[in-house]
């Protein structure tokens, strides 16, 4: 900073004011009121500048300011040289099956192969069981006397085989359902006789006799005709 230096005649003036002050005081009785206080006097002339100070040590460093607004954008660059081309990767894991195709047309039948050679002969098998008797050749026949509703009829058969059971029926009877009369064992001749009621509606029917071991079946006429 400057120093402010007093002009030379205004200090000259108050030296001089000092030193009548003190005189006043000596000469003089107690001390009157003070005077009115006189009008300034003019400004003195300004003193010489005085040298500059050292400068000070630099202040620290402000607050950064607020960001500026972006600039507007640039034009585009030329397209950089193609790179060279990267190492190939490891191969990834196996993916899942696809789900199965479509089953595919059936195609054409093959030929026939060749036959084969014959086998060797396999081993013999158990012995069977005995098979059932011999179905008799001998033809069977029936024979039926007429009979009255309600009566009883002599039946005669023949040709069956020793001690078969014939099963005596009568076809179609009524709504067609076929009726049993009677069961008989023929003798060792493979014959037999014997009575049995009738109780059919008036008519011509139908006589089968059927043996029980496969003899063959026969058949006569039965005539029922009206009680007198």
């Amino acid at each position: 900073m400057r120093k402010r230096i007093l002009p030379r005649g205004l200090f000259v003036a108050l030296l001089f004011s000092t030193f009548s002050i003190l005189t006043l005081l000596a000469c003089t009785g107690e001390t009157g009121p003070a005077g009115i206080a006189g009008q300034p006097g003019p400004a003195g002339d300004s003193g010489s500048s005085g040298t500059d100070g050292v400068s000070g040590s630099q202040g620290p460093a402000g607050d950064q300011g607020p960001a500026g607004a972006s600039g507007p954008q640039g034009q585009r660059g030329v397209a950089g040289a193609q790179g060279a081309g990267g190492i190939q990767g490891a191969q990834g894991p196996q993916g899942a099956p696809g789900a199965p195709g479509a089953t595919g047309a059936m195609g054409s039948s093959g030929s026939s192969g060749s036959m084969g050679p014959r086998g060797p002969a396999g081993q013999t098998g158990p012995t069977g069981p005995e098979g059932p008797s011999p179905i008799s050749t001998v033809v069977t026949s029936l024979v039926a006397n007429a009979v009255e509703t309600g009566g009883s009829t002599t039946i005669w058969g023949a040709g069956f085989q020793a001690g078969e059971s014939v099963t005596l029926k009568v076809l179609a009877v009524g709504v067609g359902v076929d009726r049993i009369l009677i069961s008989t064992p023929a003798n060792d001749s493979g014959a037999f006789m014997i009575d049995a009621e009738i109780n059919l509606p008036v008519g011509i029917y139908s006589l089968v006799g059927t043996g029980g071991s496969g003899s063959t079946e026969t058949s006569a006429p039965l005539m029922v005709a009206e009680a007198k």
